[in-house]
């Protein structure tokens, strides 16, 4: 196998960068202009407010304390490697999304308000449509992202932590027309983990849910109405409930050939196709036919950079004391690891898996430099290893 093959997940990445560009196409006009924040404004809704349709608001790194609304077709993007901070304070919502063709990426977002029953979220969408969320983290929100009466959206390769509900779907809030249903939305590549539940399915109906790892959850999903839903490749893992049916209704849990990783499968694989026997039974209504005998991202070799992605975010989550320096430093070292991170990214763009291998050993390295023994240290190193391992696999 050719290790820079399009495999199933570029596939997916290559239709929804074909789906953005389409989401895109606008009327003949003067170039987009790029505003940046805070060299601009100094506020990330004063570049919006100043945008027009097309432009893009680029966000420098840094802490924003701010409640946005982009109500534009614009894309509002931070900066790498360290993503820009938005932060509710619980005080709001700090992204809502209220316009067509938006695309949002590449942020942290923190801290919305809660009201139980009503909307809002980190992120969330209220009755918008063809807009891309991609490449952002989201934690400690009521609602990490919300879909409100939100329909053709693609949201991929998010970290969702820690928030009462990763990601929710449901019905339009507007007074005038509660009842538009959230549709035919696409959720690829994220991670949602450590919620009370990972996705929560209320009213929605045509959608696909593909190569998410799910994992530490109390629910991994729970579904109330959806019909015609498409659920195969992901990774359901060590979740209290893995799935909560509150309706009647089937879902699809495969794609005809292969289903999803079920940490609680108990079933054999006897002719090793890496395809358990028998089904996993959900309910008596839904069962996975082919569910996977190993996760879904260990098995794809173009996963690697999701893979890499999850390892270094479990650096970046671990506490100040777990680091062989003073508070002071850890943020530098937390950086340290995110560059040569993306260095071992660009050897493998560039087929180079020897130097991919060595960097990450001299990760490894550091690791042991600068992180303290504990079984935390442990864990990520094991996940290095087995990185290197699948590199050094024989074509």
């Amino acid at each position: 196998m050719n290790r820079k093959a399009v495999s199933g997940m570029m596939l997916t990445l290559l239709l929804v960068g074909m789906l953005t560009l389409a989401f895109k196409i606008q009327p003949v006009k003067a170039e987009p202009a790029t505003i940046i924040v805070p060299d601009d404004f100094l506020t990330i809704q004063e570049a919006i407010n100043h945008a027009n349709s097309g432009d893009v608001v680029y966000v420098r790194s840094g802490a924003y304390y701010e409640s946005i609304v982009i109500n534009k077709s614009i894309s509002v993007v931070g900066e790498l490697p360290h993503r820009p901070l938005l932060d509710g304070d619980k005080a709001h919502w700090p992204v809502k999304i209220s316009a067509d063709n938006v695309t949002f990426s590449t942020f942290r977002v923190r801290r919305s308000m809660w009201i139980y029953g009503y909307g809002g979220g980190g992120i969330y969408l209220a009755n918008s449509n063809s807009c891309v969320v991609t490449n952002n983290e989201v934690m400690d929100n009521q609602y990490g992202i919300g879909l409100y009466g939100a329909s053709n959206n693609i949201i991929h390769d998010n970290l969702l932590e820690e928030n009462h509900v990763n990601i929710l779907c449901k019905h339009s809030m507007l007074p005038s027309d509660p009842l538009i249903t959230s549709r035919n939305n696409t959720f690829v590549t994220n991670i949602l983990r450590k919620g009370d539940t990972a996705f929560a399915l209320l009213d929605f109906s045509e959608g696909r849910i593909i190569e998410n790892t799910i994992m530490n959850n109390s629910r991994g999903v729970t579904i109330e109405s959806p019909v015609d839903v498409m659920t195969y490749h992901n990774n359901f893992i060590n979740n209290t409930d893995q799935i909560l049916f509150r309706t009647s209704e089937t879902c699809s849990w495969d794609n005809g050939c292969e289903g999803n990783y079920w940490s609680d499968y108990t079933g054999a694989d006897a002719d090793g196709d890496g395809i358990g026997d028998t089904p996993y039974i959900i309910d008596e209504n839904n069962q996975d036919n082919y569910p996977l005998m190993e996760p879904w991202y260990l098995t794809e070799v173009d996963d690697t950079e999701a893979y890499m992605k999850y390892v270094n975010e479990t650096i970046q989550d671990l506490p100040d004391e777990a680091f062989n320096r003073p508070p002071e430093d850890v943020p530098d070292v937390k950086n340290d690891f995110s560059d040569l991170f993306y260095d071992v990214l660009e050897s493998i763009d560039a087929g180079n898996y020897e130097g991919a291998i060595e960097k990450l050993n001299k990760i490894k390295e550091k690791m042991y430099e600068e992180i303290v023994e504990s079984d935390g240290r442990q864990e990520i190193i094991s996940l290095i290893d087995d990185l290197i391992a699948y590199l050094q696999t024989p074509l």
